[in-house]
């Protein structure tokens, strides 16, 4: 069974260490050796992600209030709404922009109908944008509108909490 460790202590000297870290030294060395300390900082990093997430859900459930301060330390809890696609809900968003536009702009004002061949081409045009631009990061709020697009039929939401520390001292 391992020995028990001190977190303080091993994130104190891990902080100290990386704090040296940045220097010429670092980038100092054969193909070899830099693959080497790439694989390592990257494992270290993941590491300390894991470490850094089991700390915040320790402190989001075990605070009684949203800001508390101790001993120089300032801890900030904020709710936040979070989202992430739903199974195929990138994809389908894609497709629903393609028809939807194509549709609207392929709509005779004239007879009210929509001119098949026209909303074809409109919609491969639309698709081939999809392979300059694979992706899109918000929607204004009047081509939403426009085309009738509800971002909740694409992506799921959830409440959480994130985690703010401000340390008046300084670590360790």
């Amino acid at each position: 069974m391992p020995e028990p460790v001190n977190p303080d202590q091993v994130l104190g000297e891990i902080f100290t260490s990386v704090e040296t870290l940045v220097s010429d030294d670092l980038t100092d060395g054969t193909l070899h050796d830099l693959g080497q300390r790439l694989d390592m900082a990257l494992r270290i990093i993941s590491n300390l992600k894991v470490a850094k997430e089991a700390l915040e859900i320790a402190l989001i459930d075990s605070m009684p209030e949203d800001t508390l301060k101790m001993d120089g330390v300032l801890v900030v809890r904020e709710r936040v709404t979070r989202s992430t696609w739903k199974p195929s809900g990138a994809a389908r968003l894609r497709e629903d922009i393609a028809h939807n536009v194509a549709s609207k702009l392929s709509l005779d004002i004239a007879t009210g109908e929509v001119d098949i061949g026209r909303r074809a081409v409109i919609e491969n045009a639309v698709k081939e944008l999809w392979t300059i631009i694979p992706a899109f990061s918000t929607m204004k709020v009047d081509g939403r509108e426009r085309f009738d697009l509800k971002i909740s039929h694409y992506r799921d939401f959830s409440d959480g909490y994130n985690i703010r520390v401000v340390v008046e001292d300084g670590p360790g």
